[in-house]
């Protein structure tokens, strides 16, 4: 039972009768001093909520009210027992048990203090409060009573408590004659949370958090924080509202901020905005709901752009500084690296001509996403002779490729024939499995390939920005340790077998970025770096030139 809720159920009810959740109990032998006793079945939150507000109650009236006219034992728990009657706080931290029965007894003394007269409440629990007791014979077994008891029970979600609420008649407000629009409305707003697309662009999480998907507009009036674990505070809060508003005006609230949602979802602009901050965890739709919130249009979207340059500012201790883009280095802004690359991702998107593109969330938000070296020049992590083999096969066509663009005369066209030849001999020989281990000769031969594949440049250059590309993590596992023409030939099948590669991915492997008259194919080398920089500092520099 929520304590809170029960007292303020009962501060807010008048002089009308409350009656509490069945409890379940089987009668025992009586004590030795003749005082009655019973076993309970079900039930155990609700008496103990009731014995902690009537010992607090009698304690903070200083012994004037009276406090429990019955007592709770514990089977396995004797000493909880013994902490109910005494109330030493000075114990909470012993077990957890006493950690929560205190933490309990201090949000009721909380309340119960802010009363000037508790006499009223100690009289109300006396003479409104009632429990439906059900007492079963002797000869039933306990513990097959209490399973068939809850066995059974599914628990209802709190949208749908929050749809009770419109489906009920009370003797101030009827809503009967608006029961079937609003029940029409509501299961068309569910329906249309379904669509995937409008799902994706609100929240990173599957649906399995919520039972219904309504309920995430619900949490969102309710002003439910994320690590709030109380399944029915939503419902709490919209009981609460109904109690001051009326119904139909609840509800035309709810639908207003579906709405509201749905207007982000097909303004091109918002969409972009908004997909970006939540994908990129920058910020909680909640923040971005209340940010909506009686501000005029315009004022919104210079509230998105803020939040979206914030987001690049890097250290949370540096937040009016805006990011340098030289700087970044992988490995130590990694997370701020993928935010920049995905929000170039979807500024590309969004800036394209007309208007008609958008960008993909449901798409990206079906795999996690990690940073792709463009060029490694490095290999690691092939251990395995068939790691190996892959890696030869993929990597001879790009030295046959290479080497079909060098001219006659160049006397590499020879190096690589002979590296050609070396590496499909070493692929004969895994396949044939002539040799259990071909490490020392296959590190021997991929560091003579990586070097004809390679502009040979200092390795510094190859940790930053223009060197970085956002490609899923199962892909990125597969081709960190090729070079750039061959990673480039495994996007292009990726491509064509209908994998979802990242707008600016493509265009980086297919060297869109690079200057026709500066274009080489088989390399990633300065003047392709420096383009695909350029093009990332142009495309956000309302977000990382401003203070």
């Amino acid at each position: 039972m929520d304590i809170r809720r029960l007292v303020t159920d009962i501060l807010g009810n008048g002089a009308n009768p409350y009656c509490l959740q069945p409890i379940v109990v089987r009668k025992l032998e009586p004590a030795a001093d003749g005082t009655a006793r019973y076993e309970l079945i079900d039930g155990q939150q609700r008496l103990t909520s009731l014995f902690l507000l009537y010992q607090c109650i009698h304690k903070e009236s200083h012994g004037f009210l009276p406090g429990p006219k019955f007592s709770i034992d514990y089977e396995t728990r004797p000493q909880s027992a013994q902490f109910l009657k005494d109330i030493d706080l000075s114990l909470r931290n012993d077990n957890i048990d006493f950690w929560y029965m205190a933490k309990a007894y201090n949000t009721l003394k909380s309340l119960l203090v802010a009363q000037k007269d508790m006499t009223h409440i100690n009289e109300y629990l006396s003479e409104k409060v009632s429990v439906i007791w059900y007492e079963v014979p002797e000869t039933e077994d306990a513990i097959s009573l209490f399973q068939r008891l809850n066995i059974g029970k599914i628990q209802l979600t709190p949208s749908e408590l929050v749809k009770a609420l419109f489906l009920r008649d009370t003797p101030e407000e009827s809503v009967g004659e608006c029961q079937e629009e609003i029940a029409l409305q509501w299961d068309n707003m569910e329906r249309e949370l379904h669509d995937d697309d409008l799902w994706s662009f609100l929240t990173n999480r599957k649906t399995p958090k919520y039972a219904t998907r309504i309920d995430l507009v619900l949490d969102l009036m309710a002003q439910k924080k994320q690590d709030d674990r109380d399944p029915l505070s939503t419902f709490f809060y919209f009981d609460d509202l109904s109690r001051q508003t009326k119904l139909y005006d609840v509800w035309k609230s709810i639908q207003a901020a579906f709405l509201q949602l749905k207007e982000w979802r097909y303004n091109h602009n918002l969409y972009h905005k908004i997909g970006y901050l939540i994908a990129s965890e920058s910020q909680t739709l909640q923040d971005i709901f209340n940010a909506g919130q009686n501000v005029r249009k315009s004022q919104f979207e210079a509230k998105t752009d803020w939040m979206i340059r914030q987001s690049l500012r890097g250290k949370e201790e540096d937040t009016d500084t805006a990011v340098d883009i030289d700087e970044l280095q992988y490995g130590k802004d990694n997370a701020l690296i993928q935010r920049i690359l995905l929000l170039f991702n979807v500024e590309s998107v969004r800036t394209i001509n007309a208007e008609k593109q958008w960008f993909p969330f449901c798409m990206h938000k079906e795999k996690p996403w990690s940073l792709e070296h463009i060029h490694a020049q490095h290999s690691e992590g092939l251990y395995t002779n068939e790691q190996r083999r892959v890696w030869l096969a993929d990597h001879i066509t790009s030295l046959e490729d290479l080497r079909e663009d060098l001219a006659e005369s160049d006397g590499r066209r020879t190096t690589i024939d002979s590296l050609v030849e070396e590496a499909r001999k070493l692929v004969d020989d895994i396949d044939a499995r002539t040799k259990k281990n071909v490490g020392d000769e296959f590190n021997s031969l991929q560091d003579r390939i990586v070097s004809q594949l390679s502009l040979n440049e200092d390795v510094s250059v190859l940790h930053g920005i223009d060197n970085l590309a956002l490609l899923d993590v199962g892909s990125n596992a597969a081709l960190s340790n090729y070079v750039f023409d061959a990673k480039r030939n495994m996007i292009i099948k990726m491509d064509m077998d209908g994998a979802y590669i990242p707008y600016c991915t493509k265009m980086v492997f297919f060297k869109y970025y690079t200057p026709s008259a500066r274009l080489q194919v088989h390399f990633w080398g300065p003047a392709d770096r420096d383009a695909y920089k350029s093009n990332i500092k142009e495309k956000l520099s309302d977000y990382i030139d401003k203070k």
